[in-house]
């Protein structure tokens, strides 16, 4: 059964055909393999997207809290207060983008208690009020089974009085 060859050469079985079989069916579950692993990368892209967005809505949302600019005069007299405003706010959301992911002050929305939202400019906080920053980031995906055009983070708080 052995096909015996001239020379020096030993007696060798011919292929196994499961040998064929196997390179087949690695060929055939490959692909749909790799594609699952790419999948999941997307998954993950985008957990850590949402996590770095709700961080950077965090941060505006801790920086509004005091109401009163820390960078600014310590003491409230004869109209030096800095005051915290929605500009402020936005500027600190965006400059808290950690990672690959990149923010823009169009990602970012700021919503006050009795103020229609989203609140932009240069208005002013009040103490007491509640509010609200969310960061609305674009995602792409790798792969064309995750379907998610954005991805966002939102806290919402309260302004402590001065």
């Amino acid at each position: 059964m052995y096909q015996q060859s001239s020379g020096d050469r030993r007696a060798r079985p011919p292929l196994a055909s499961g040998a064929g079989q196997s390179l087949t069916e690695l060929a055939l579950v490959l692909p749909v393999l790799v594609l699952i692993f790419i999948g999941i990368l997307d998954l993950g892209r985008a957990f850590h997207t949402q996590v770095a967005a709700a961080n950077a809505a965090s941060v505006g949302v801790i920086y509004a809290q005091p109401l009163l600019d820390p960078q600014g005069p310590t003491r409230c007299g004869q109209g030096q207060c800095n005051l915290i405003t929605v500009d402020d706010i936005i500027t600190k959301t965006v400059n808290e983008a950690q990672g690959s992911v990149s923010i823009t002050p169009a990602d970012v929305r700021v919503c006050l208690s009795g103020d229609p939202c989203p609140t932009a400019g240069r208005q002013t906080l009040t103490h007491d009020q509640t509010i609200t920053v969310t960061v609305t980031v674009p995602f792409t995906p790798i792969t064309p089974l995750v379907h998610l055009p954005s991805i966002s983070g939102a806290v919402t708080g309260r302004i402590f009085p001065p």
